[in-house]
């Protein structure tokens, strides 16, 4: 089996949720020689994206309450 269709089946496996780093911990499980780089970049050439973290809410200050203003 091609390791391109290991990656993409223990990224399924997972729900989509897998990254790099748990992935090649799956492939040197079954005796794969990859590095988490290599993993990354078979990855993103299948266009496998794990979900992303939100971006954090922009944190302001309460009206009048900012500095420098009077």
């Amino acid at each position: 089996m091609e390791l391109g269709e290991r990656v993409t089946y223990f990224f399924r496996l997972s729900g989509d949720t897998y990254g790099s780093p748990r992935i090649t911990l799956d492939l040197w499980a079954q005796g794969w020689k990859v590095s988490v780089n290599m993993v990354a970049e078979i990855m993103a050439g299948l266009g496998l994206r794990g979900p992303q973290a939100p971006a954090p809410d922009e944190v302001t200050a309460p009206a009048g309450q900012a500095e420098g203003i009077s």
